[in-house]
């Protein structure tokens, strides 16, 4: 049982990490370079209005992070709720 379970928190410790970087990929949106391309493929205000959206959502899911004390979002996480994003690690 003991092997199961630290199975379980090892898949659920690559998982932040995975859900981590997919999460720091997102400011690439915030890029000049992207912005640019975003204009020049859907003109100016559209591709404008498309990188405001995009914001919107980039922040909405930062603040996503702090709406919960960790305690709370390690005690979803720990029994398969929908929140995570905090966990306690401890090494042997």
């Amino acid at each position: 049982m003991k092997e199961t379970t630290k199975e379980i928190h090892k898949k659920k410790l690559m998982r932040l990490i995975a859900q981590g970087e997919a999460k720091n990929t997102k400011h690439i949106l915030a890029l000049p370079e992207v912005k640019d391309g975003l204009k020049q493929i859907l003109g100016e205000e559209e591709g404008k209005g498309l990188i405001e959206a995009l914001d919107r959502i980039v922040k909405a899911a930062d603040k996503l992070d702090w709406v919960l004390p960790p305690e709370m979002r390690g005690a979803g996480m720990e029994h398969g709720e929908a929140f995570g994003g905090a966990v306690d690690i401890e090494w042997e």
